[in-house]
Formats: C-alpha cells, sequence, structure tokens
C-alpha cells in the first residue's frame, strides 16, 4: 500500500453469505459473515463483490470449495486453483472505483480444513517493490501490503484482520467497533495462520 497502513473498510460493504454447498449455519465460524480483501503493489485496491459470483436469489458471493491440495510457496499455479476466477478489483486510492493501475488477482477458497488467500499482485517495475521489515504484527508504513478482513461475528462491526507484506511478515488483530475511536483495534490479539509469498519479474 505504499507507505500507509492497513486501511479499514466501512460497514456498509458487501457480505458472503454462503459458501458452494454450504449455508451459513453449517459453513466454520471464520467464513461467516464478510469478507474483505486489500491488495496493492503501485497502488492501494479493494475487491467489489458486489460483482463477482453473486448467488442469483440473494445476490451473495459464493466462494468455491477446492478438492485439489495446496502448497504453501507463495505461487499459486496448482491444480486448486486453475478453475478459479479472480475477484474483481477497483482502486481505493486515489480514485475510487476505478479500474487498478496494475494488474491484481486476488483467489479466494476454502477447503474442508482451511481459507486459502492468493494474490497475484503484478508489478511493471518489480525492483521498486518495498517490504523493510519482517517482525511479527510490525506497522511499518513503508512497505506494501496484502491481507484481508472477515467479520467471523456477522455483524458489520468487528472483524479479524490478516495481513501481509512481500517479506511474508504476519500482521493480525481483532477489529473493534468499525475501527472507530477509541478502540479500533487490539493488536494483542494472534492467530495461528500461515504465509507465504514470492517475488519474481512479474511482482
Amino acid at each position: 500500500m505504499n507507505g500507509q497502513n492497513p486501511l479499514w473498510w466501512h460497514r456498509d460493504g458487501p457480505r458472503i453469505d454462503r459458501l458452494d454447498g454450504i449455508t451459513p449455519s453449517r459453513s466454520p465460524a471464520l467464513l461467516r459473515g464478510l469478507l474483505y480483501g486489500i491488495a496493492a503493489t503501485s497502488l492501494l485496491a479493494g475487491v467489489d463483490l458486489r460483482v463477482f459470483g453473486a448467488d442469483p436469489g440473494t445476490g451473495a458471493l459464493v466462494l468455491p470449495r477446492i478438492h485439489d491440495p495446496v502448497t504453501l510457496n507463495g505461487i499459486s499455479n496448482e491444480a486448486a486453483w486453475s478453475d478459479l476466477q479472480p475477484l474483481p478489483t477497483v482502486m481505493l486510492m486515489p480514485n475510487a472505483g476505478a479500474a487498478p493501475s496494475e494488474r491484481t488477482e486476488i483467489l479466494v477458497a476454502y477447503d474442508d480444513d482451511f481459507v486459502y488467500v492468493a494474490g497475484r499482485l503484478y508489478d511493471r517495475e518489480p525492483w521498486r517493490i518495498q517490504a523493510n521489515s519482517k517482525e511479527r504484527d510490525s506497522g511499518d508504513g513503508s512497505s506494501e501490503w496484502f491481507g484481508v478482513m472477515i467479520d467471523s461475528f456477522n455483524d458489520k462491526s468487528n472483524a479479524l484482520a490478516f495481513f501481509t507484506t512481500p517479506a511474508g511478515l504476519r500482521w493480525d488483530c481483532a477489529v473493534l467497533n468499525d475501527a472507530e475511536p477509541p478502540t479500533r483495534q487490539n493488536l494483542s490479539w494472534n492467530a495461528f495462520w500461515d504465509v507465504t509469498t514470492a517475488r519474481n519479474g512479474d511482482g
């Protein structure tokens, strides 16, 4: 996100109410409610879930279930990803709603054990990608960021945030009261999750 801290989304966002073949009452707690994504290379971009894979009856996004194994190596090229469509992205800054100036592909899926989020963040100048810390929960404002926020409480106000940088650091927190003061977030909240990153000539 080029010098900016992770962005909190406003509560009036799109909802994911159903997984592929699973109703909310039977879905894992982490998958209920809202799923928000932020991805950036040389810009700040967000996922516009309202126009992707909407259920005709409810308008909710339906996450696909994958059956092939996923190897966490920073490159999402396994067969599990081959049939997934990237979420459509829109720019938030500096031109809200505009198409990203860099190619950005975000894939989200799940299996019996995990939720998977893959970001393919292309950059025409990959040598300028910034990642200046590997410290857990470092809020380094000079690094670039990729992450998701999950409203596991389904209340459009509280969420769990998972972010990383090109260095593969893990930054997570509990977001409180729609990130409004005086208590915006609980950085002491740490979860068990894994992330790997890879950089090449594409970004």
